[in-house]
């Protein structure tokens, strides 16, 4: 095809050189994009042909993910000791083959002096099985026992995780 004649002759180079890749594309990886269980699009030379798949190489579906969020304002002075508490329960979680908390501390804001540990889960229930757990784990129990001296006030947020 001669650059001249086609559509894309009075297109900005940019336009040109991306059109030209894609189709250069097309002919020569093979590439392979699901389109529904149990098919995909693959190229065929330069034309795009739905065809049926191996039932081993269909891609797994895509499972729910929550992020839990607990989020706790401390009293003044209180935070490191709050993250301590938080750095424990991250590694108690890591023991049970469950992903570390991601601990986060405000910079600024209202209220002051604010620690948020997130969790991901795949299931809802998945986390509270961990809670009740930890909760049967004595040194933990410990290790939080003065938590309410720290803390003036506190939630729990859930999330699904849409992308």
């Amino acid at each position: 095809m001669q650059w001249g004649r086609s559509r894309f002759a009075r297109a900005p180079p940019l336009h040109r050189m991306a059109h030209r890749l894609h189709v250069c594309l097309w002919a020569i990886l093979p590439i392979v994009v699901a389109v529904e269980p149990g098919r995909i699009l693959k190229a065929a030379g330069s034309r795009r042909v739905a065809a049926p798949i191996p039932s081993a190489t269909i891609l797994p579906e895509v499972r729910d993910m929550y992020l839990v969020r607990e989020i706790v304002s401390c009293k003044p002075g209180k935070v490191r000791a709050m993250i301590d508490k938080f750095k424990a329960i991250s590694k108690a979680l890591e023991e049970m083959d469950q992903g570390p908390l991601r601990l986060l501390t405000d910079v600024s804001g209202e209220p002051f002096w604010t620690v948020v540990a997130e969790a991901s889960v795949e299931r809802i229930d998945d986390f509270f099985r961990y809670e009740a757990k930890l909760m049967q784990n004595q040194a933990l129990l410990e290790t939080m026992a003065d938590y309410h001296d720290l803390v003036q006030v506190g939630r729990r947020e859930i999330y699904r995780v849409e992308t």
